[in-house]
């Protein structure tokens, strides 16, 4: 009888022991997803990099949560398929625990956003002024680049009520004199040249800002040769960044191929 009351005692204590390993690790993966969602809005409302950096560390505290808690983001069973890929053992596994590759990484993945976002930012062709479209109205609201919540990518944003009552927003590149008239006050007899520029989301398709007009007065001026210097140096970066990649990745590929799990 007294083994038999023991046997039950233990039995209900790894019941509870178990549960509260459960919860714990339940609030782990709810850490570490909710982590991941930070990195969206860092990434939405702030800088791509930033958000980099956010989940690469994401990615080492769940490492170190898997280890100690037994704690997966992901079902078991999708994890063991991936992790028997040749590829996520060189460049994840193999590459996190190798001290020399951690820089190769870094190199690898931030010249693979730039590439993205150069690539991205290349479909925009230069045009003249006169190829762009124009409204006239009045601004009622300016939001500058260093207001908080503003993605400083999407530079800044200025909302131009047109005649028929229509208000329009934009977003650009302002300089100090454009933003100092614009914000002091509701700014009638605006004229605002724009383009269609695509741009990584949030920013996503965007009214881009080229030339403003107050009365007569040019506040801010389009410079088309800035412009197609800029998009120079953009197409040269468009070679760079993906050949910086490519070394970073052939160069962890070669370190870590031959490594044993």
């Amino acid at each position: 009888m007294i083994d038999s009351d023991n046997n039950e005692e233990t039995s209900e204590q790894d019941k509870v022991r178990r549960r509260e390993t459960s919860l714990l690790q339940r609030g782990i993966v709810t850490l570490l997803w909710a982590l991941i969602c930070l990195a969206l809005v860092i990434y939405w409302y702030a800088s791509p990099i930033m958000a980099l950096f956010v989940v690469c560390a994401t990615y080492m505290l769940a490492g170190y949560c898997r280890k100690r808690y037994q704690a997966h983001m992901l079902p078991s069973s999708f994890t063991t398929r991936l992790r028997r890929n040749e590829l996520y053992q060189i460049y994840v596994v193999r590459a996190v625990r190798r001290p020399g590759t951690h820089l190769l990484l870094w190199v690898a993945l931030i010249a693979s956003v730039f590439t993205v976002g150069n690539w991205v930012d290349s479909l925009n062709p230069v045009l003249k002024l006169e190829e762009m479209e124009s409204r006239t109205g009045s601004v009622v609201k300016v939001v500058t680049r260093q207001h908080v919540g503003t993605r400083k990518g999407c530079g800044d944003r200025v909302y131009l009520e047109t005649g028929d009552g229509t208000i329009i927003q934009y977003n650009g590149l302002l300089n100090n004199d454009a933003l100092r008239i614009l914000s002091g006050r509701v700014t009638t007899d605006v004229t605002i040249w724009s383009r269609r520029k695509i741009k990584l989301p949030p920013c996503a398709v965007t009214n881009w800002i080229a030339q403003v007009q107050i009365g007569t007065k040019v506040v801010n001026r389009y410079d088309i040769h800035m412009s197609e210097k800029g998009r120079k140096w953009l197409l040269r970066f468009n070679i760079i960044y993906p050949v910086i990649g490519f070394l970073a990745f052939f160069g962890i590929w070669l370190t870590d191929k031959k490594v044993n799990n």
